[in-house]
């Protein structure tokens, strides 16, 4: 708890089938913030942070095979606050003191974009906006983690309908493969960028930034703060 306000860290993990497991927190056991770099234009705004708990027989679970392993959200009051997931391979422990501490990195979905690329048999002809937004939130897994997108109401709903219908080329996010076919049938003749250099050209085009705030995506002016 915190000022009197009571707070819950869930992790769950991908397949577990079990009775849920008490974890012992750490003094500050658990911090996260958002991006935060000196360019105000910065298109998608993403979050890390840290667990960090006492280590003990079921810490040894915790370590993540891939991105998607184990899903955390931060609950008060039924609302969730916060949600990612802990990034594999990624923690850190002082084996010299008993009982020690263990920290674990997280993330949130939207730093998900940049783990998977732009695949050319989804064709590399023209597609509107709207539906490569879709695309990007469906292929990287985060599509179900939102139940809602607040826009900015700097534009009106029709202007924001119309820009969204606009159309543009997928090849715009391809480059020509210099590599020599291994013949393994892998190989393919253009190479797609990853999905959050898409977004984050999209959201420039549009003159909106991408913050996240529990299950709710905004998109904001690039000059509005607060929300």
């Amino acid at each position: 708890s915190v000022k009197d306000y009571l707070y819950t860290l869930d992790i769950y993990e991908d397949g577990y089938a079990g009775p849920p497991i008490s974890l012992i927190g750490a003094s500050s056991p658990f911090f996260t913030e958002e991006e935060k770099k000196e360019d105000i234009f910065m298109p998608i705004r993403q979050h890390t942070g840290n667990i960090t708990l006492i280590a003990d027989e079921n810490t040894d679970s915790l370590i993540p095979a891939d991105n998607y392993a184990h899903y955390v959200t931060l609950d008060s009051g039924g609302a969730i606050l916060w949600q990612g997931f802990m990034t594999p391979q990624s923690f850190s422990q002082p084996w010299d003191a008993k009982p020690y501490e263990i920290d674990f990195q997280v993330q949130s979905p939207l730093s998900l974009l940049s783990s998977q690329q732009m695949d050319m048999r989804k064709g590399l002809g023209s597609i509107s906006l709207r539906d490569l937004i879709i695309e990007a939130f469906t292929e990287c897994g985060i599509s179900d983690l939102y139940d809602t997108f607040s826009i900015d109401n700097y534009m009106t709903s029709t202007v924001i309908i119309t820009l969204l219908a606009f159309k543009v080329s997928r090849f715009n996010w391809f480059e020509e493969n210099k590599t020599e076919d291994d013949g393994t049938g892998e190989w393919k003749k253009f190479i797609g960028k990853s999905y959050y250099t898409m977004m984050k050209d999209i959201l420039s085009f549009l003159g909106l930034t991408m913050r996240e705030r529990g299950k709710t995506i905004y998109l904001k002016a690039i000059d509005s703060w607060t929300y």
